[in-house]
């Protein structure tokens, strides 16, 4: 996981409006509800985690796949399961062949895994200049 400061006071001049917002967003949502990695019992920060996610659902994934794809435990994936339908970045439907729900990534799940690719690669070209 890329080493973010808390400190959002000052916009570095590279990363987007849109991806700006985007980072303040997500810090007050998780801050909010108190998700972090700590909550949750993940090594990866949550940020990290609802980008493989949604990364994993682009296609529509079904729940048992989601979980071992991104790697977790089912008590973390129903949280960020529930998180992410509530935040409308997921929508869950049924499929007709197998009646099990198939949940894939929405328009404002896909900005977001843009946004994140966006200011990780922003964050590594940054530490990359610092060596």
């Amino acid at each position: 996981m890329i080493g973010v400061t808390n400190d959002l006071e000052e916009e570095p001049a590279e990363i987007s409006q849109l991806a700006w917002n985007w980072l303040g967003a997500m810090k007050q949502m998780t801050q909010l509800i108190g998700l972090d990695a700590n909550v949750l019992g993940a090594n990866r920060g949550s940020l990290e985690i609802i980008n493989t996610m949604l990364n994993v659902s682009m296609n529509g994934m079904l729940k048992t796949q989601i979980m071992y794809r991104s790697n977790l435990n089912s008590k973390q994936l129903q949280g960020y399961l529930d998180l992410l339908l509530k935040w409308g970045m997921l929508e869950s439907k049924k499929s007709i062949v197998t009646r099990r729900s198939v949940y894939t990534s929405t328009e404002r799940g896909r900005k977001f895994v843009s946004t994140y690719a966006e200011l990780t690669g922003l964050f590594d070209s940054m530490s990359g200049q610092q060596e």
